[in-house]
C-alpha cells in the first residue's frame, strides 16, 4: 500500500536541509497546486500563503485615502510570550551562491498575529519577487525547546499572483473602515426624509460593508431628536426614523439580524433647545460600526 507522505513533514525534510542546525523549519513546498491564494473585493486585496503544520502568512492591502501593505503573520500555535522574530530573505536550495541578507527584528506578542507595516512588509514582497524566500525565525519553548522555528515562504508561482495582487489595488475604494465607523447623520427637520448628504454618507457606507463583510460584526443606529412637541410623537418619530436608516441599509444588501436600532426620542439631549440651531444640534442620527474587538 502506497504512504502519503503529509507536507507539513515533506515541507520539515526540505527546509532542513537548508537550515542551521536545531531549527525546526516550516515551508509549502506543495507546487502540485497553488501555493498562492488571491482574494479580492473593492475594500481589501489579500495575498496569502498556508504553510503546512504551522499557520499563514497574509499580504494585504485595504482600502483608504493612503492605502498600505501590511503583512500578518496567524500561526495555528500561538506565540507563548512576548519577544523577537528574525526577518531575513533566503536563497532557495536551487540558487546557490546567493548570501541571506537580514532585514531586522521584528517583535511578537503572546497570543497575537506577527505584524510587519510598510518598509519591512516592501522588503519580503520584494524578496518573493526575486524568487528567494521571505524568512522568519523566533524561539518559542513552549513547542520545541532549544530550537529555533524557521518560517519560509515560498516563491513559486509568485510573479503571476503578485500582478493580479497589484491589479486589485487599482481598484480598491478611496475609502476605508475609519472613514465610515462612526458617522453623525440627519433628516431634514423634523421628517423622515434624510438630507441628501447623509444619504450619500449611508451610501458610502453600505457599499464598504458589503465589500468587507468579515471585518464587523454588527451596525448600531441611534435616533434622537428635540424636545418640541409630546414625548410620545418624538419616541415615535425617532423610531421611525431608525427604521429609514435601517431600511436604506438593507435595500443594499446588509443583513438584517447585523443592524441594531436604538430610538431615543427627546431623552439624551445634547444642548438646550431654546434656539432653532441647538434643536437641529439635538436632531440627530449616530451610526457605528462594531467588530470583534468592540466589548
Amino acid at each position: 500500500m502506497t504512504m502519503k507522505t503529509p507536507l507539513a513533514y515533506i515541507g520539515f525534510l526540505c527546509g532542513a536541509l537548508a537550515a542551521s542546525a536545531g531549527a525546526v523549519t516550516f515551508v509549502n513546498g506543495d507546487t502540485a497546486n497553488p501555493v498562492w491564494t488571491l482574494e479580492k473585493s473593492p475594500a481589501k486585496c489579500l495575498l496569502f500563503q498556508k504553510i503546512p503544520g504551522w499557520g499563514r502568512v497574509e499580504f494585504a492591502v485595504r482600502s483608504g485615502k493612503e492605502p498600505f501593505l501590511e503583512l500578518t503573520l496567524y500561526p495555528v500555535r500561538p506565540f507563548s510570550r512576548k519577544g523577537i522574530m528574525t526577518f531575513r530573505e533566503e536563497a532557495p536550495e536551487w540558487r546557490p551562491g546567493i548570501r541571506d541578507r537580514e532585514y531586522g527584528p521584528v517583535k511578537i506578542y503572546r497570543d497575537f498575529p506577527g505584524y510587519l507595516r510598510g518598509e519591512q512588509a516592501w522588503y519580503a514582497l520584494s524578496s518573493l519577487e526575486k524568487g528567494l524566500h521571505a524568512a522568519f525565525v523566533y524561539r518559542d519553548d513552549r513547542y520545541y525547546r532549544d530550537e529555533d522555528i524557521r518560517v519560509l515562504l515560498s516563491p513559486y508561482e509568485f510573479g503571476k499572483y503578485n500582478l493580479e495582487f497589484q491589479e486589485c489595488q487599482t481598484g480598491l475604494l478611496d475609502y476605508g473602515l475609519r472613514d465610515v465607523r462612526y458617522l453623525t447623520l440627519h433628516f431634514d427637520g423634523k421628517s423622515e426624509k434624510l438630507t441628501s448628504y447623509s444619504r450619500e454618507q449611508l451610501s458610502r457606507l453600505r457599499e464598504y460593508l458589503k465589500s468587507d463583510p468579515d471585518i464587523w460584526k454588527s451596525v448600531v443606529i441611534s435616533v434622537f431628536t428635540d424636545s418640541t412637541g409630546t414625548d410620545a410623537d418624538n419616541q415615535k418619530l425617532t423610531g421611525a426614523q431608525a427604521g429609514v436608516v435601517a431600511g436604506f441599509l438593507k435595500e443594499g444588501g446588509i443583513p438584517a439580524e447585523k443592524i441594531v436600532t436604538r430610538s431615543f426620542g427627546e431623552s439624551h439631549q445634547g444642548v438646550l433647545n431654546e434656539i432653532e440651531p441647538d434643536r437641529r444640534t439635538n436632531r440627530r442620527v449616530t451610526v457605528e460600526v462594531r467588530t470583534d474587538y468592540d466589548s
